[in-house]
């Protein structure tokens, strides 16, 4: 049994990435690592400060990309969080994989993007007139939408950084895999 070098979760045998914090795994050392449970709780939380690591964890597979695909599509792997320019790199940058990973990220996103503005609209028409309940239907389309944005400059940032991160929590909300 394993446990995760970064946050201290039992990881199974041979995994190469923490499944809470994404942090890659030294097998050697997360064979001799004690679990989550003997540790201080700072170091149980992964990437979040605050116990927030399982919500917003991520899995990180920079090291499956190729350093020179990696420097030379870093811009373009930016503009697939620009909503209708995914289409640059989807289309124009098929030969890099680092490139093609954030186009079908930012593709997906738009997606939901695009889910949250009409299933927004149509609900917000069909029951917005209501009081309060309209509202708080108006106020949480509000809110995916903010934290649609929020995932959106998350990407822009993990492309510019020339990292392929994606929020853990996403993975069952994938639209295109």
């Amino acid at each position: 049994m394993a446990f995760c070098n970064q946050c201290g979760t039992k990881v199974e045998d041979g995994a190469k990435f923490c499944t809470s914090c994404g942090a890659p795994i030294d097998q050697a050392a997360a064979e001799t690592k004690t679990p989550a449970a003997a540790q201080p709780e700072a170091q149980k939380t992964g990437n979040g400060a605050n116990g927030f690591s399982k919500y917003f964890a991520f899995t990180d597979t920079t090291a499956n990309f190729k350093k020179e695909d990696i420097d030379a599509n870093k811009i373009v792997s930016i503009l697939s969080y620009i909503h209708i320019l995914v289409i640059v790199p989807l289309i124009g940058m098929k030969e890099s994989p680092f490139a093609q990973y954030h186009a079908k990220v930012g593709l997906n996103l738009l997606l939901w993007h695009l889910v949250a503005e009409v299933g927004g609209g149509i609900l917000t028409g069909v029951i917005g007139w209501i009081p309060v309940i309209g509202w708080l239907v108006s106020l949480a389309i509000g809110l995916i939408n903010i934290a649609l944005w929020c995932i959106n400059i998350f990407g822009i940032v993990s492309a510019a950084q020339g990292k392929a991160r994606e929020l853990t929590i996403l993975e069952p909300f994938k639209i295109i895999k």
